[in-house]
């Protein structure tokens, strides 16, 4: 069995080549150890995997979206005449399959996050495993445990940087996810018609992608993956160079 698993792992990344060691600095890679290398390379591999997956159902499913002809006819029959001026009707087509891939996306972003604060444990002298509370115990650490941090400032700057440009918003994203609220432009493609509309000229290549917030789908995937890994980086890289706070006692705040 671990042998077909092993087999199954290579299929994939011959099918999906990556190379995240390349992005991130080899000195880091070696000063976590092998192990933790080993663990964080396949997450980001894994990442990889999944963004790449979402970019491909996005392609197929607007050029062939399944339920598309079965509702055409009811579409064409809305009454939009009867709208008011400037009243918009957004008609969805959900897709599971997408739903299924963003949510893995958002649980694996932020077990990324998780990893990375526990490698920062023997760097920090703490004793957190996670990135919990959406990095705040991170930086409560910092901020009450390593007042003569070499990198204190700098750590508290660029976790403080990310939570606000993006880190807050996958964990928020995640948990609505998770627990099934009303996100249906995330994993739906959609169209937006009003009381000009004729009920004639309408195809698939009319609809929008799924999107999160203004964001098209696609270009949060690439944006969160680009500032990930700008993120663990940085991170690793100013934890290494602090090694442990000096004087201070261990702590897991």
């Amino acid at each position: 069995m671990k042998n077909i698993i092993l087999d199954q792992i290579k299929v994939m990344d011959s099918r999906f080549p990556n190379e995240p060691l390349s992005k991130v600095e080899s000195a880091i890679w070696q000063e976590i150890g092998v192990e933790n290398s080993n663990v964080l390379y396949y997450k980001l591999d894994f990442l990889n995997v999944l963004s790449l997956l979402i970019k491909n159902e996005i392609e197929e499913r607007v050029s062939n979206l399944p339920s598309f002809h079965h509702y055409k006819t009811e579409i064409q029959q809305l009454n939009t005449r009867n709208l008011p001026d400037n009243k918009i009707v957004r008609i969805i087509f959900e897709n599971t399959i997408i739903g299924a891939l963003i949510e893995a996306f958002l649980m694996e972003t932020t077990s990324i996050l998780d990893i990375t604060a526990g490698i920062s444990n023997k760097f920090l002298n703490a004793s957190f495993k996670t990135f919990s509370n959406r990095g705040q115990r991170v930086l409560n650490h910092l901020e009450q445990n390593c007042k003569k941090l070499k990198h204190q400032k700098e750590l508290i700057r660029l976790i403080q940087h990310h939570k606000k440009v993006w880190i807050d918003d996958v964990f928020k994203l995640r948990d609505d996810v998770s627990h099934y609220k009303n996100l249906s432009n995330l994993f739906s493609f959609h169209i937006d018609i009003n009381n000009k509309w004729d009920g004639k000229s309408f195809d698939n290549r009319s609809l929008e992608n799924p999107t999160i917030g203004s964001l098209d789908l696609g270009e949060f995937i690439e944006s969160v993956n680009r500032n990930l890994l700008s993120f663990v980086t940085e991170y690793l890289r100013l934890s290494i160079g602090s090694k442990r706070c000096p004087e201070e006692g261990k702590s897991g705040v």
